[in-house]
C-alpha cells in the first residue's frame, strides 16, 4: 500500500486541492495574478494497482477567500483547438463555513482508456472534438479533462468519478495525453423544457444559512417556472448587479463569505459569483454544484494555460441532456449562446493515397469553404482513421486551414490493424463556423514477412499440405483476414490468412520433376 504525505499550500482567491498549483510554487517562486487558491492536503491510499480495483482519495476544499496572487509561467499547454473554455479539474459537492467539499464517500475506479458513454439521450447536433493537454510539471492529485469525455489517452495508471468526470492518477506523471470528448448544442427550446434532475446531493444548504438566502433568490426569479430559466435568471442577476474585481473588502471573522458578498460587497472574483449563485440555486431546491479548473480560448489551435485562468464555475444536471454549464461571473468570455446560428462549411479532402503503411507517413490535402464557396481561415482540421464512420477513431494527423486549404502530414501508428478504413477530415467549429467532415476510404497496409513449410520431395500422385505464415515485420505479429496468394507453376490459389496469420492448402503434383512453389 502506498500514502501520500500531506501537504498544505495557501495561494490566493479560490481554494481546492491542487498539487500542480504546489509544482508551480517550487518551480516558479513568487505567484501572481493568480485567480484561485490552491490547498493541498492530499492523503490517498491505494487499494491495489490492478485493474477494477478502487482507490480511497485526498479531500479537496474549494475555499471562498483568499487573497489574490498568481503566476507568468504557463501550467499546461493545449494541443488542439478545445472548443470549449472549461478544463475541469475537480467538483464541490457539499458547503460549509465558506469552503466547498467533495463527499468522503466517493471512491474512484481504475480507468484504462475504454471509450466512455453519456447520459445524453435528447436530440441535439453532436460535434466530436480531440484535443491534446501537455502538462509543463508533474501531476499529482487531477488530470485536467473536459464534460462528456469519450476517451482519455492516458499512459499512467488512472482513476475516475464517473459521477463527477474528473480522472486522478496514482503517481505523478508529466506525459501529454489527448482528450476526446462530445460537444452538444443543444436548442433553447430544448433546455427550456427540459426536467432538472432532482439530486438531494445537490441541494445542501448549511443551517441557518437557507433562511437568509431563500427571500433573496425568490425574489429574482418570480414568475419563472422552467428550472433552466429559473437558473439563468439567477444567473444573469449576479452578472448584472455584480462587478468583478479583486479590490473587495474581506469577509469579518466569522461571517459566510457568500452571505457577505451577497448583502456588503459589490465586488468579487468567479469564487464568489458561482458559489452564490448555487446557494441561491439551492435554497430554491434546485441541485446544482461547482466545479473548479482553468479556462481556455475555445478555438485556438495551439495555445498555453496559465496561472491566471483558474476559474470556478457551477453545473445542473437535467434529465436528457446531462450536465450543462452555468457560469454566473462577469467580464468573462461566455461560451456560445445555445441555439446561436453559425456559417455552415463544406470539407472536401481532394487528395489522399488509396494505400498506406503502418507506422508510415502520408499527406492529405483538401480545400475549407462556405456553402457558397468563400474559402475559410484559421480552422483547425483533424485527420481521423475509423472502421464506423460513427465511431471515435484513432488521430493521425491535425493542422490549420488557411484561404481555404490544408495539407496535413499524418503518420500511422504501428499498433493499427491492416484493413479498410474511412480517412475522415473533421474541420472543428468555431464562434463563427460550423464544423464539417469529408471522408473518403483508405486501406492500411503493412510490410509482411511470407514463409512456406512443406516436405523436400513427394511422389507424384500423393497429396502435399504446404502451410504459409504471413507475419507484419514491423512488429511480428501475424496479419489476419489477409488474402494470400500460392501459386503452384501456373495455378495460382487465393487463401485467407487465419487468426495466426497462417494459410494452408493440400495439393496434389501429377508429373515428375522439380516445382516452384510462392506465396504474396
Amino acid at each position: 500500500m502506498n500514502s501520500y504525505a500531506k501537504l498544505a499550500v495557501f495561494i490566493g482567491v479560490l481554494l481546492f486541492s491542487v498539487s500542480l498549483m504546489s509544482v508551480a510554487i517550487n518551480f516558479l517562486g513568487d505567484l501572481s495574478n493568480v485567480d484561485f487558491q490552491v490547498e493541498i492536503e492530499q492523503d490517498m491510499v491505494v487499494a491495489s494497482g490492478e485493474p477494477g480495483e478502487r482507490i480511497k482519495a485526498n479531500k479537496e476544499r474549494i475555499k471562498v477567500k483568499g487573497a489574490l496572487l498568481g503566476a507568468d509561467s504557463p501550467l499546461f499547454e493545449i494541443w488542439g483547438a478545445p472548443m470549449t473554455q472549461y478544463l475541469r479539474w475537480t467538483v464541490g459537492e457539499t458547503y460549509e463555513d465558506g469552503q466547498w467539499d467533495r463527499y468522503e464517500w466517493r471512491e474512484p475506479i481504475a480507468y484504462e482508456g475504454e471509450i466512455l458513454g453519456t447520459n445524453v439521450s435528447l436530440e441535439s447536433s453532436l460535434d466530436i472534438i480531440t484535443y491534446g493537454v501537455h502538462p509543463l510539471f508533474n501531476l499529482t492529485t487531477f488530470a485536467p479533462v473536459t464534460l462528456n469525455a469519450l476517451q482519455i489517452s492516458f499512459e499512467e495508471i488512472i482513476f475516475r468519478y464517473p459521477s463527477l468526470q474528473i480522472y486522478s492518477p496514482i503517481q505523478a506523471f508529466i506525459t501529454p495525453y489527448d482528450v476526446t470528448y462530445a460537444l452538444y448544442d443543444f436548442s433553447l427550446e430544448t433546455v427550456e423544457g427540459a426536467t432538472i434532475v432532482y439530486d438531494e446531493e445537490y441541494q445542501q444548504v448549511p443551517n441557518g444559512l437557507r433562511s437568509e438566502l431563500y427571500p433573496y433568490a425568490s425574489s429574482i426569479i418570480e414568475g419563472i417556472e422552467s428550472p433552466y430559466e429559473r437558473l439563468k435568471a439567477l444567473e444573469r442577476h449576479m452578472r448584472e448587479n455584480f462587478e468583478y474585481g479583486a479590490d473587495f473588502e474581506p469577509v469579518p471573522e466569522g461571517m459566510d463569505p457568500v452571505v457577505w458578498f451577497l448583502f456588503n460587497q459589490t465586488k468579487g472574483t468567479c469564487a464568489h459569483f458561482n458559489s452564490a449563485f448555487v446557494l441561491l440555486a439551492r435554497s430554491l431546491g434546485l441541485p446544482v454544484r461547482v466545479v473548479a479548473g482553468f479556462l481556455m480560448v475555445p478555438d485556438l489551435s495551439y495555445q498555453r494555460v496559465m496561472p491566471n485562468k483558474g476559474h470556478l464555475w457551477a453545473e445542473a444536471n437535467f434529465e436528457g441532456l446531462g450536465w450543462i454549464t452555468f457560469d454566473a461571473t462577469p467580464e468573462r468570455y461566455i461560451e456560445k449562446p445555445i441555439g446561436m446560428n453559425k456559417i455552415p462549411t463544406v470539407t472536401e479532402i481532394i487528395y489522399n493515397p488509396n494505400t498506406t503503411l503502418k507506422d508510415d507517413y502520408f499527406s492529405v490535402s483538401g480545400t475549407v469553404r462556405t456553402q457558397n464557396g468563400t474559402d475559410v481561415s484559421g480552422l483547425t482540421v483533424e485527420i481521423f482513421l475509423k472502421v464506423e464512420k460513427n465511431e471515435t477513431g484513432v488521430r493521425v494527423g491535425v493542422g490549420v486551414v488557411e484561404d481555404g486549404l490544408f495539407q496535413i502530414t499524418c503518420k500511422v501508428k504501428p499498433d493499427m490493424q491492416v484493413g479498410d478504413y474511412h480517412l475522415v477530415a473533421k474541420t472543428l467549429p468555431n464562434e463563427i463556423y460550423s464544423g464539417s467532415n469529408s471522408d473518403p476510404d483508405i486501406r492500411v497496409m503493412t510490410r509482411t514477412e511470407a514463409s512456406i513449410e512443406a516436405p523436400s520431395e513427394a511422389y507424384v500422385g500423393e497429396p502435399i499440405t504446404f502451410s504459409g505464415t504471413l507475419l507484419d515485420s514491423t512488429n511480428g505479429e501475424p496479419v489476419v483476414n489477409e488474402t494470400v496468394s500460392m501459386v503452384f507453376d501456373d495455378e495460382v490459389m487465393n487463401l485467407t490468412s487465419d487468426r495466426a496469420g497462417q494459410v494452408s492448402v493440400t495439393h496434389t503434383f501429377e508429373t515428375e520433376g522439380e516445382r516452384n512453389v510462392s506465396m504474396f
